[in-house]
């Protein structure tokens, strides 16, 4: 059992402090959000996460776990200082290093005995050489160390992916340091990674620019599928029956990437080729291929429907991703504003979003109720796929919305069910599936 600090208040930081408690540490979270600390010393998590509620309550009851606003408090006798805050990224996706550069300043100021300061933010490469170099500085006379322990988390399954990683990456000086972080995670039984600081940093860049590259490809594999009449969930099926491909590999066409870490990790890329004197022309070409799907919905329903202006379109599903309630850099919230930039009416559904929430964002309509939401609509648009999607009563939307156009951006949804019920279906990489005698599409 370890006494560790864990610093952030936002997804990370809480998943990782329940989660180091649920494995029989003694944790104490800190953070200059009051709110969000006393938030969290409640019982109430900062975002959906399935699990984490529970977990929260439990380990709170069994006081494992304690958050507090102050750094001296928090600080005080543990081994383990984990710098565990969710960096921003910029509209430009460069990532904003100033909460974590404030939360490491802070931690200095705190600190009075020798600790481990594990770095777990996504940071670029040289950052964690430049925290040690800092802490040397104003704490020579206790010697701590640094290390990078980079997170693979995704919102919605992030309780499950901290508790059964795919492995566990260290990056440490020393190989002492390595070991005693390592010893963490030890009752985990999953494969650890050992190395050096800047090759641990940089395989967080590449883990999520290789998942980058596989959305961009997927999705001008289904660009040329559409305009050649193929069907590219039959490609991708294909291609991950073959073993140097994978059951799991990311070939799901659809919108590109959103949320920010990704790009967060092109950009960086990019700027450390910049820096370093070396082009990065894939990285480039991904970010292009990106940005252009991410007009997928807004250009398919301009060649269907004719001008867009006062059509009402339905869009379903606002997060960032399905089984959050998390709407920063949300690509559904993307595609609402070119539709409203193209005069169109939108009308906008989804069961985890609070209204309130939708406050800083351009107005439209809005209802829990899928139903309503698609009343007297021109075109549905799946952007973000809920687990109830699957389970929606398509000819009851068939008998409220104006015209019977779906658009399924995640290509999760069967098409004859919806041709059965009367709609046009459009998905990326499937093309136009019309219903014998449809004239849903008709321009007017």
């Amino acid at each position: 059992m370890a006494r560790i600090c864990v610093v952030g208040s936002w997804h990370l930081a809480s998943v990782s402090s329940v989660c180091l408690a649920h494995m029989g540490n003694r944790v104490c979270g800190v953070h200059d959000d009051a709110r969000a600390i006393e938030a969290l010393d409640s019982g109430r998590p900062p975002v959906h996460e399935p699990r984490l509620p529970a977990m929260l309550k439990r380990q709170l009851a069994a006081r494992r776990l304690r958050y507090v606003s102050s750094y001296e408090d928090a600080v005080r006798g543990a081994s383990f200082i984990m710098i565990a805050l969710d960096t921003p990224v910029r509209d430009d996706d460069s990532p904003d290093m100033d909460s974590v550069w404030r939360a490491i300043r802070a931690v200095a100021k705190a600190l009075v005995r020798p600790a481990t300061v594990v770095i777990n933010s996504q940071v670029p490469v040289g950052t964690c050489e430049e925290v040690q170099d800092f802490l040397a500085e104003q704490l020579p006379r206790l010697k701590c160390h640094v290390a990078y322990n980079p997170e693979f988390l995704q919102l919605g399954r992030a309780v499950e992916l901290f508790l059964q990683p795919d492995r566990i990456v260290i990056g440490a000086k020393e190989e002492k340091v390595r070991r005693r972080v390592a010893g963490l995670y030890a009752s985990l039984g999953r494969p650890i990674v050992m190395t050096d600081l800047r090759t641990a940093e940089m395989i967080k860049h590449a883990s999520n620019a290789y998942l980058a590259t596989s959305i961009s490809f997927a999705n001008e594999m289904a660009n040329i599928c559409d305009a050649l009449g193929g069907d590219f969930s039959v490609v991708a099926r294909a291609m991950r029956l073959d073993r140097r491909v994978g059951p799991h590999a990311y070939l799901s066409a659809g919108l590109g990437f959103g949320g920010g870490t990704l790009g967060r990790e092109l950009r960086t890329l990019q700027d450390l080729g910049r820096s370093s004197g070396r082009q990065t022309p894939l990285i480039d070409a991904v970010v292009t291929v990106n940005t252009r799907q991410q007009g997928w919905v807004v250009e398919q329903l301009g060649s269907l429907l004719g001008n867009l202006k006062r059509r009402r379109i339905g869009v379903l599903g606002l997060t960032y991703k399905a089984g959050t309630d998390t709407l920063r850099r949300s690509q559904a919230l993307e595609t609402i504003r070119q539709l409203q930039a193209n005069g169109a009416e939108v009308a906008a559904y989804d069961p985890l979003v609070k209204p309130d929430e939708l406050a800083a964002f351009p107005p439209f309509d809005f209802s829990p109720d899928i139903y309503e939401t698609a009343r007297n609509c021109d075109a549905l648009a799946l952007i973000t796929a809920g687990s109830d999607a699957n389970a929606w009563d398509f000819a009851r939307l068939a008998s409220v919305v104006r015209r019977k156009v779906f658009f399924d951006a995640r290509s999760i949804l069967d098409p004859g069910n919806l041709l059965r019920h009367g709609f046009v279906y459009c998905a990326p990489g499937r093309g136009v599936k019309q219903p014998p005698n449809s004239t849903a599409i008709r321009k007017r």
